[in-house]
């Protein structure tokens, strides 16, 4: 499989909405990006792809989170605790 590439604007898009915040680092992962807290990964970068982990939510208010917030896929993460979000187009 080979891993898409981000362009200079999808890095950028990434990085200007990533949380200004001290404790959050952004680093480069395998030609992406990943943003971390803690050493923790919750978002990431894949091609021009944005994942951002969530808290759980019950499969019963998913189709909620999706209209409210736009988001045209919703993956759940393993061991069923969180999911991870991902946009597909810049907003």
């Amino acid at each position: 499989m080979e891993i898409p590439k981000p362009s200079g604007a999808d890095k950028e898009r990434f990085r200007s909405l990533a949380p200004g915040e001290p404790r959050v680092e952004v680093k480069a992962m395998f030609g992406n990006l990943g943003a971390f807290v803690n050493g923790n990964m919750f978002m990431g970068l894949f091609g021009a792809d944005i994942g951002v982990k969530l808290a759980y939510v019950p499969a019963a208010e998913l189709p909620d989170l999706l209209l409210v917030h736009s988001c045209p896929h919703l993956i759940p993460f393993r061991g069923g605790g969180a999911h991870y979000a991902r946009r597909t187009e810049p907003t």
